[in-house]
């Protein structure tokens, strides 16, 4: 199975350009051809959704990191009434 993206070591994605050349050649055997900017507009898609898909894993660490902090603070809050327990009426 052939990759149609690949992921580079910056974290960027882009086009495998053997899929588009061969597609071409499919498509060129038929007596059609396939727009110059044809890999322009796919390359600008893959741009789009690697950077949604950053976002959405960005925001999936935020998410991650504020629930820790609640557990946290849940954390500090019952050990402060347990000492307020264990102290007794004033």
């Amino acid at each position: 199975m052939s990759k149609h993206f690949l992921v580079e070591d910056d974290g960027s994605i882009s086009i495998n350009g053997a899929e588009v050349l061969r597609s071409q050649r499919v498509v060129s055997a038929a007596g059609v051809s396939l727009p110059a900017d044809f890999g322009k507009k796919q390359q600008e898609k893959a741009d789009l959704l690697g950077r949604r898909l950053s976002d959405l894993e960005a925001g999936l660490e935020r998410l991650k990191r504020t629930d820790e902090e609640i557990r946290q603070h849940a954390t500090q809050f019952k050990q402060f009434i347990e000492k307020l327990t264990a102290a007794g009426p004033e």
